[in-house]
């Protein structure tokens, strides 16, 4: 297993497009002669695959990755994916692809989060973003905005699907890394085949202190696959899931006291506002255990293959803020049906239906200010979500140098929510229709272009429906209610251009430049006490536009080399007309660069990163408060005596730099309301991986 990873990560180096020969400095690659069952995409496959897409895709692999501690670690470096952490550990932190629900908190929408192509969403188009675990991942990959060829992937930010391992190729890994704040962690993946059954199975376990006061963090996951070839050509695939994370919450801090004191949370000082809120007291928490299980089973033959997907997933979540206390008891379930006809020369077509279905009753409780228990019930509702998504898929060769690219897909949209108190009921239905056109030229083998037109919407979940408003003192019974919103689907259409390529192993490029001009927007905006008080519809236009650019590539020194890569996301997200006309979008920096240069020195690899948000970017939709802008730097290195032993220690924030790594929205805000999140101080990581 180890030998093909190699094999993927050399492909990787110059995965920008498909890529002709290139002069890649020697390394030792072992090709292994397993046979990959019907329906496995192999590495190539999938390459191939995505560089069909004319639009922005990232393939983000974790052995490219020793540290993975947080979801920023992951997708560092990555153009056109956006991760602000709220507090450094196994938590929920901001994730932006063009603007991607923005506000939203908890971080819940506006991606599509699969698992080996089935939806981790439930029906409302919610997620949880834990649930993503790159540690069983052999690749994750991204299809930016409206890019996924996914039945049902309709959103702003496209979808992050993670492909996970299985026993074809057997072997397995243990990694054990440890940080300050205690942080620990360990892991263990094996795979192997037994007959005609191969089977992978995965475990972890990680701690963490946190920076700040309040913010200790846990999380457990196991997971496993077994796939059967029943024929030559028929294969399925069965999976099962456990994760429980729970996570404190320090919340947010004024800008002068983030600044002078990051540790601090409300309730270390004598104040008021420390008494009123006190955070110790409250005890802001999120507590997730989700089951999962799912199969795949394929039929591939001469001239189509088909796939049918079945998936059961159930979460019980406590989501409790320094006012309320959420509990949502989940149960979704849904089908997928993908067939796909053609070939490269001719053509590949896919028709897709996929199914969803959520039944989500969620109870809202008073959080007693005193210690932090449950107090007043102030709403008892049943909320169900049903989505049924038809999808025709195409790309058509029409030269040697150039093929066409055709989507529509065909959607229908519930959100029912019933008062089971007094039965007020708000029931809501969607039909929608949304087509793209693109193109793709590839001049030569290590160049392509493209170009695409297309449209998306976004139907809002039950946290933008479901809205609890609670006073920080409950005055007199009843002060504390939940409102049902009636919104619109948010609607844009999007036009992207871009290209990638390798010109050798030097320097490879990937590039997208897009306009997104949105209609009916979704924003949720926090109160005074940064809890989200309202969710809306604006009421005229928005722009969201953008560069997304990667630069990467080694260069040969003597008998060593250098690797490097650097990405530059631009985010220009603005009112265009409305109240407030001009002014920019808060939620997501304007500015960021990010990159690192490792030097490969024998068995060594030194190396540093940084990461820049050189704008002052505004926290409120009226521009009244600004983020201070702030640059990180971190050292790195690795240990790889042998092809199965690595180790790595990683500086992060080495200049122990005071920034804000995250805020919360509002309409206006100032100095004076807590509304920033401090970032990790200068922390050291350090850990083991051993493959076999």
């Amino acid at each position: 297993m180890l030998a093909a990873r190699h094999l993927f990560l050399l492909t990787l180096a110059l995965s920008a497009a498909p890529v002709g020969a290139a002069d890649v400095p020697k390394e030792e690659v072992l090709v292994t002669g397993h046979r990959l069952k019907t329906g496995s995409e192999s590495d190539e496959a999938l390459l191939a695959r995505l560089a069909r897409v004319p639009g922005g895709t990232n393939v983000v692999t974790l052995e490219s990755k020793p540290q993975l501690n947080t979801l920023s670690d992951l997708f560092a470096y990555e153009p056109g994916i956006l991760v602000q952490e709220f507090f450094g550990g196994f938590d929920q932190p901001r994730l932006n692809i063009r603007g991607s629900g923005l506000q939203s908190n908890p971080v819940s929408r506006g991606v599509l989060l699969l698992q080996d192509y089935l939806p981790l969403n439930d029906a409302d188009g919610s997620f949880i973003l834990g649930l993503l675990q790159p540690l069983s991942t052999r690749a994750m990959t991204v299809q930016r905005g409206a890019n996924s060829r996914v039945p049902g992937a309709v959103t702003l930010g496209g979808d992050v699907n993670m492909l996970s391992y299985t026993g074809e190729q057997p072997g397995g890994s243990l990694r054990l890394d440890s940080g300050e704040d205690e942080r620990w962690g360990g892991h263990m993946n094996y795979g192997d085949t037994v007959g005609e059954v191969d089977y992978f199975l995965s475990a972890g376990a990680n701690h963490y202190d946190g920076f700040r006061h309040h913010s200790e963090a846990k999380r457990k996951n196991v997971s496993a696959n077994a796939g059967y070839e029943l024929t030559d050509n028929l294969v399925s695939r069965s999976y099962l899931s456990y994760t429980d994370s729970r996570f404190d919450m320090p919340f947010v801090l004024t800008q002068e006291t983030a600044g002078e004191n990051p540790e601090f949370v409300v309730g270390d000082g004598n104040t008021l506002f420390d008494r009123l809120l006190n955070i110790y007291d409250r005890d802001p928490y999120r507590h997730f255990k989700t089951w999962r299980v799912a199969n795949r089973t394929q039929l591939k033959t001469d001239t189509h293959e088909q796939t049918l997907g079945l998936y059961w997933q159930k979460t019980d979540d406590e989501f409790v803020d320094p006012l309320a206390q959420t509990l949502s008891d989940t149960d979704t379930h849904g089908v997928q049906w993908l067939l796909g006809l053609g070939n490269d020369s001719a053509g590949n077509y896919q028709l897709g239906i996929d199914w969803s279905r959520s039944t989500m009753p969620r109870a809202f409780y008073v959080n007693n200010a005193a210690d932090g228990s449950r107090g007043v019930q102030f709403g008892n509702y049943d909320l169900s979500a049903d989505n049924t998504a038809i999808a025709l898929v195409g790309d058509y060769p029409l030269a040697a140098n150039w093929s066409v690219d055709a989507q529509v897909q065909w959607i229908h949209a519930s959100r029912n929510s019933r008062n089971r108190d007094d039965n007020a009921q708000l029931d809501q239905d969607w039909d929608f229709w949304l087509p793209k056109l693109g193109v793709n030229y590839q001049p030569t083998p290590q160049v392509r272009w493209y170009g695409n037109i297309s449209a998306s919407r976004e139907v809002p979940t039950f946290y933008e429906i479901a809205q609890a408003q609670v006073p920080p003192v409950m005055a007199f019974p009843g002060a504390a209610s939940v409102t049902l919103n009636k919104l619109d689907e948010q609607k844009a259409r999007t036009v992207e251009f871009g290209g990638q390529g390798a010109f050798n192993a030097a320097f490879g490029w990937d590039v997208s430049v897009y306009r997104s001009e949105i209609r009916d927007e979704i924003l949720s905006v926090a109160s005074t006490f940064g809890v989200i008080a309202q969710s809306s519809n604006y009421d005229d236009k928005t722009v969201h536009q953008g560069i997304e650019m990667a630069l990467y590539g080694q260069q040969p020194v003597a008998d060593d080399f250098i690797s490097y890569r650097m990405s530059w996301n631009y985010s220009d997200f603005h009112f265009a007309n409305g109240v407030f006309d001009g002014n920019q979008i808060a939620g997501a920096p304007k500015n960021v660069l990010s990159g690192f240069v490792n030097y490969h020195v024998g068995e060594f690899v030194l190396g540093f990163n940084v990461y820049s948000q050189p704008d002052n970017n505004y926290v409120d939709h009226a521009n009244t408060l600004k983020q201070d802008g702030f640059v990180l730097l971190g050292l790195n290195a690795i240990y790889q005596p042998t092809r199965q032993l690595q180790l790595y220690l990683n500086i992060n924030n080495a200049a122990d730099k005071n920034y804000n790594a995250a805020y919360v929205v509002r309409d206006q805000s100032s100095a004076e309301m807590p509304t920033f999140l401090p970032g990790n101080g200068r922390n050291i990581n350090c850990g083991v991986i051993y493959s076999w």
